[in-house]
């Protein structure tokens, strides 16, 4: 999972295992395909994150964006 902005705009990728490139998504599709995955592969669902250098993402956004995705989908995170 990518996530930077662009502008004022958040913008969001994912790339699962296999695929040669991400696609770009909105932040309702990315919930939407994160829960897929997470009933498909349950607590076996790894999620890597990446800020992109030039994200031009404050330490909060990364935050608060990482405690909400690794939160609710990756299994290490979750309860």
């Amino acid at each position: 999972v990518f996530y930077s902005k662009k502008g004022n705009k958040d913008l969001y990728k994912i790339r699962d295992t296999g695929q040669a490139a991400s696609s770009t998504v909105s932040y309702e599709e990315l919930h939407k395909r994160l829960a897929k995955l997470k009933k498909k592969h349950d607590k076996q669902l790894y999620i890597k994150l990446i800020f992109p250098e030039d994200s031009k993402l404050s330490y909060n956004d990364a935050w608060k964006f990482s405690k909400d995705i690794l939160g609710k989908y990756d299994y290490y995170h979750t309860n």
